[in-house]
């Protein structure tokens, strides 16, 4: 399944700002865990 950019940098705001782990957000989120860890690479990766 593919998710909406928008849905992805959601994801990785709720992560600091509820200082969740990897693996708390993706389960709050009902994702994988790996897919929040390569967003935060791909996204970070990103000019903004």
């Amino acid at each position: 399944m593919t998710y909406s950019i928008d849905f992805r940098r959601q994801a990785l705001l709720i992560k600091p700002r509820e200082r969740l782990s990897f693996e708390a957000t993706a389960k709050r989120l009902g994702v994988g865990k790996m897919s929040v860890w390569r967003w935060s690479k791909q996204i970070g990766a990103q000019p903004s």
